[in-house]
């Protein structure tokens, strides 16, 4: 069992985390996990830390999130998704972790989010977002993010064109992404998730 980075494992070519609680080992799913997908491609960077405060834009039903939650052992996620039936089920493995903290929300317009979330300076913002306007979606989150805190974008390329090459795509996306941000890596997720690029950034 080899730990690939802080309180993720990987044992046979499959990634794990330690449950918060029990301390057994979680497997890791990467064709339900972008992150996980970028882990085993090979990515270099690591943001995540004992005291990370994550705020995780679009957390669907909370796979990844609940897998970084164990890494949080002195931090906490605010979890935003705009879906009811998504943050249903995000609701439920909070319930079972104290350092998720579900937000229903459209992250969209961060304006609206609830005072005390406004205050916060993340560590780390992430967001996997499947809508045309995914990077706007992103810069409007920005200002939430602290001076070297990391930024990490899941690219949804068909979302953006179902018929443009992801490549041409990620590239174009990343133009305003540069003016805003110290991109440090782009990996392609195939084939884990094909059409999807995660991209990997720095607020400098």
């Amino acid at each position: 069992m080899e730990e690939v980075f802080p309180g993720v494992f990987k044992n046979n070519g499959k990634l794990y985390t330690k449950d918060l609680k029990t301390k057994d080992l979680r497997y890791w799913n990467p064709y339900k996990s972008k992150l996980a997908a970028a882990i085993l491609i090979g990515l270099k960077t690591w943001p995540f830390s004992r005291k990370s405060r994550v705020l995780y834009l679009g957390t669907g039903e909370g796979t990844t999130p609940s897998h970084v939650s164990d890494m949080l052992e002195n931090g906490f996620l605010v979890g935003v998704d705009v879906s009811f039936m998504a943050m249903h089920e995000f609701l439920k493995k909070a319930g079972e972790r104290e350092n998720l903290i579900p937000l229903l929300a459209n992250a969209s317009f961060p304006e609206k989010y609830p005072e005390d979330i406004k205050k916060i300076k993340f560590d780390v913002i992430y967001q996997d977002i499947a809508q045309k306007d995914q990077v706007s979606i992103f810069l409007k989150n920005k200002k939430f993010l602290r001076k070297k805190g990391y930024a990490l974008l899941v690219l949804k390329a068909r979302s953006i064109s179902p018929k443009q090459d992801v490549k041409k795509l990620t590239k174009a996306a990343l133009k305003p992404l540069r003016k805003e941000f110290n991109v440090l890596e782009v990996i392609f997720l195939s084939p884990y998730s094909k059409d999807h690029s995660f991209v990997v950034m720095r607020n400098e």
